[in-house]
């Protein structure tokens, strides 16, 4: 690798020939401008930082110009990446990076983005209001781009590494469980049956809403996909939220109302003169059952439920938390636990019920006194 240097304009110019470009052949240089006198002694210096930089760019600490700014790596990042992600998160990511990230740093560029600029973009974001867990959601994106670009030697180091906002998990407030039997009693039967499997398999609402009949069987559920919304109206079908395949258990009086509901689904498509086959939703607006329930109209159907039954403070959401925090205080350890709500950590229940801990600890206190009693 090759440098050099020359005295112009009151200042040395360094240039580092750092090789071609990947793509185009081009060759590219690193630039850097070194004040120091046109002296001998000023030459030594200038020859001092060369060397230096010339080290710089050979371990990867300083790369070209690449001639992107922000917003163009990022929007690089998520053509690269969208093939792989969730119908709609893309055309999401690029609203949320439109709306809180290019009016402050989107032209800037690329390489000369520092950690303080980074930290100035989160006192403005704060600054408009957003919250904590979105400003780090942002910074997750931003970071994620950065890293791809540091990857692709766009830039010598990501000054968003380290920087990410910690987001302030609110606490769990699970519905009791004289509430959820009201919720699911007061349904229609269709919307009990996809309510009472919210609260016992702890399902998110796509994944109820992208069941088949060949998801089901022999007393157990296995989740293999989930519904998301498009943005500008309809629905695909995605993995679930964490990539997981999983089965969970089901009772056998669920595993009755299962076979009613099926009952009733083969009548309504006989009634129309077509088969119901297993690749039909279980939950479906139409006889063939090809059609499932869009997650959106059961949120709504939950809420007017919801609020003629005076339960303002009950989510839909929070039949996951019922399934959790009631199978936590029967005593069920933390890995089938997270097994059951398809959960790719163990920790990640730990962390987000940890709040309920401390009741688990005191009744773990009064057995082991009991048996300690005994033996006195």
């Amino acid at each position: 690798m090759r440098g050099h240097l020359r005295y112009r304009a009151g200042a040395w110019r360094l240039v580092v020939d750092a090789g071609p470009e990947p793509v185009t052949g081009r060759r590219r240089t690193v630039n850097r401008t070194f004040h120091a006198p046109n002296t001998k002694r000023g030459r030594q210096q200038a020859e001092t930082e060369l060397a230096k930089l010339v080290a710089e760019v050979e371990t990867g600490k300083a790369a070209p110009r690449s001639g992107l700014t922000v917003a163009q790596v990022i929007e690089r990042y998520i053509v690269d990446r969208a093939p792989s992600w969730s119908p709609g998160q893309a055309d999401a990511t690029r609203r949320r990076i439109a709306q809180h990230v290019t009016p402050h740093v989107g032209d800037v560029a690329v390489e000369k983005l520092r950690p303080i600029d980074v930290a100035h973009l989160h006192a403005k974001q704060r600054d408009a209001g957003l919250a904590e867990s979105t400003i780090s959601r942002v910074h997750g994106i931003v970071q994620a781009a950065l890293a791809w670009a540091e990857g692709h030697e766009l830039i010598a180091r990501n000054p968003a590494a380290r920087r990410r906002p910690k987001a302030h998990r609110g606490e769990v407030s699970p519905p009791a469980p004289a509430d959820v039997a009201r919720l699911i009693d007061a349904a229609p039967d269709d919307l009990a049956l996809f309510l009472r499997l919210a609260a016992l398999t702890g399902a998110r609402r796509g994944q109820l809403c992208a069941l088949q009949w060949r998801d089901v069987d022999a007393g157990a559920i296995r989740w293999r996909r989930a519904l998301a919304l498009i943005p500008g109206g309809g629905v695909a079908v995605k993995e679930t939220k964490t990539g997981a395949r999983y089965a969970t258990a089901i009772d056998p009086a669920t595993v009755e109302l299962l076979d009613r509901q099926r009952q009733l689904a083969e009548e309504r498509a006989r009634a129309v003169d077509v088969d119901l086959d297993d690749a039909a939703f279980v939950f479906a607006r139409d006889p063939a059952g090809r059609q499932p329930w869009y997650p959106g109209s059961v949120t709504q159907r939950f809420a007017a439920l919801r609020d003629r039954l005076k339960l303002g403070h009950v989510r839909l959401h929070d039949l996951r938390h019922y399934m959790a925090t009631q199978l936590l205080a029967e005593g069920l350890d933390v890995q089938t636990l997270a097994g059951r709500g398809g959960w790719a950590d163990a920790t990640t229940p730990l962390r987000v019920y940890a709040h309920f801990q401390p009741a688990r600890d005191v009744e773990a206190a009064r057995r082991l006194a009991d048996r300690l009693d005994l033996e006195e």
